[in-house]
C-alpha cells in the first residue's frame, strides 16, 4: 500500500521493470489528457507525442525522480498550435526502457 505525496510521486520506489506506462486519462480527451507513469530510478524520461505519420508533435521530456507521475498535455505542438483531432501516440522513455501508447484527440 503506497502513500501518495501529491499528484506526482509517492514515497515508496516501484519494483519489477523500471519503468511503467498507465493509461491516459481521459482518453479519448478534447483539452487536455495527463500521461501516466512509474519509473523506479531517477532520470532523465523522454515524454514524446507522435501524430499518426510518426512526426513528433510534442516533447514533453524532463528530469524526473523515481516515483508515480501524472504529466498533462493540453493537446498543442511544440509551436503552441492546436493539434488535430484523431489518433495520436505517447511514446515514455526511462531507465532504458521505452513503452508506447495510443491516444485520441476529439475536436473541440
Amino acid at each position: 500500500f503506497a502513500t501518495y505525496l501529491n499528484t506526482t510521486g509517492v514515497n515508496r520506489p516501484m519494483t519489477g521493470p523500471g519503468l511503467l506506462l498507465h493509461p491516459n486519462a481521459p482518453n479519448p480527451f478534447r483539452v487536455a489528457t495527463a500521461l501516466r507513469f512509474s519509473t523506479r530510478r531517477e532520470g532523465d524520461v523522454g515524454i514524446r507525442i507522435f501524430d499518426a505519420g510518426g512526426r513528433v508533435v510534442r516533447d514533453l521530456s524532463r528530469k524526473l525522480p523515481a516515483g508515480t507521475h501524472s504529466v498533462s498535455w493540453d493537446g498543442r505542438d511544440d509551436a503552441g498550435h492546436q493539434t488535430s483531432s484523431g489518433v495520436l501516440f505517447y511514446e515514455i522513455t526511462a531507465d532504458g526502457h521505452r513503452q508506447s501508447r495510443q491516444l485520441v484527440r476529439l475536436g473541440r
